[in-house]
């Protein structure tokens, strides 16, 4: 009887037991379904609160870009990729590099007799551009025919041939005058180029005739025209323009009166070259403009402020519109330019900020 007693009270234990351990374990796994729903929940709250990065198209300018003289010898001796790699970051990180190409490109034809400096870039260096996104260049400069009317229309060729679009030039004036679209992102992206320094009005384009565009007073109603024709086939429109006085390290009021009838005609950013320095930038109606760029893959200068240089970096929205201005500043030694130092290039973008019309660059290291 004892023996029963005892064997039923270790069967009951046991029943308990294992009753338990199965409690336990339903309310481990509830606990365990609770902190997951939890986890989830947490996780949906985090993404609903992290606010959507915006695309942004970024599209970068730079001044004078050539291949002659001693930039070639530094080409045949370290490469091609050697004269683009200190900015080649900031390249990559670029939608669409713009700049001035302030040389002819073509195997052929004579330099012009009566002009003091002639450059001729070799045409195997236009795909280095394309490499590093010059997606873009003017050709309306003092330097694009350096070697006469058919080296000119070589050179026009080459640049088709490798996808760069060009502006201020091309085998007749209609076609010049029509500027490019280079579609990015979801926006158009409209580019036209002009020049207020021609060597000779040969060098001008006509009906049938390649040549370049003018920029000068007597041209202002046809450019205007043209600007304002082109922006309503695009949603960002760059201008880009030839003018000022080499070596003056501030826009003349001629340059600044032009720019705002740009803006007004439908520009909204005008790149300046030809002084060789780098001016001041201002803000008009919300649109950039970049008086001088000064130089950029060059010749190293005596003028010291002549090896300064920046490359301004445009960031828009979606929808077409400026949201910030950023200047990476450089030095052009060895026949290339490389970013300046962070103190370096802190004082110099301070300098241009101290010159600017009521903008202010964004230092970008």
């Amino acid at each position: 009887m004892k023996k029963l007693i005892v064997l039923t009270y270790i069967l009951l234990v046991i029943m308990f037991i294992g009753c338990a351990g199965k409690d336990n374990e339903q309310n481990s796994l509830q606990d365990n379904q609770g902190n997951e729903e939890s986890s989830v929940v947490t996780e949906a709250v985090q993404q609903e609160e992290l606010p959507e990065e915006e695309e942004e198209l970024v599209l970068s300018f730079v001044g004078d870009v050539m291949f002659d003289r001693s930039v070639a010898a530094f080409i045949k001796s370290k490469g091609a990729d050697y004269i683009f790699e200190g900015y080649e970051k900031h390249f990559r990180a670029s939608d669409i590099v713009f700049a001035n190409l302030e040389t002819s490109v073509c195997s052929r034809g004579e330099p012009e007799e009566e002009k003091e400096y002639t450059f001729r870039s070799s045409p195997k260096l236009v795909p280095f551009l394309k490499k590093y996104n010059f997606l873009a260049v003017s050709i309306a400069n003092n330097h694009a025919m350096d070697y006469g009317r058919e080296a000119f229309r070589e050179g026009l060729g080459i640049l088709k041939e490798n996808g760069i679009a060009y502006g201020g030039g091309g085998y007749s004036k209609k076609e010049a005058l029509e500027g490019a679209v280079i579609e990015k992102k979801g926006l158009r992206i409209g580019f036209i180029a002009f020049t207020g320094v021609v060597p000779s009005v040969d060098w001008y384009a006509g009906k049938n005739r390649s040549g370049i565009i003018g920029g000068y007073k007597v041209h202002e109603p046809e450019v205007l025209e043209a600007v304002s024709s082109l922006k309503e086939r695009c949603d960002i429109l760059v201008v880009s323009m030839h003018w000022g006085k080499e070596g003056q390290t501030e826009p003349r009021q001629q340059e600044k009166e032009l720019a705002h009838k740009l803006v007004d005609a439908g520009a909204d950013v005008v790149m300046g070259h030809h002084p060789h320095v780098v001016q001041s930038a201002e803000l008009y109606d919300d649109r950039l403009i970049l008086y001088s760029l000064g130089n950029f893959i060059f010749t190293t200068s005596y003028a010291r402020i002549s090896n300064n240089t920046i490359m301004a970096t445009a960031h828009f929205d979606k929808n077409g519109k400026l949201k910030k201005t950023e200047a990476v500043p450089g030095i052009i030694n060895s026949g290339r330019p490389v970013p300046m130092d962070e103190l370096q290039g802190k004082e110099f973008v301070d300098y241009l900020n101290k010159q600017n019309i009521n903008i202010e660059l964004q230092h970008k290291l």
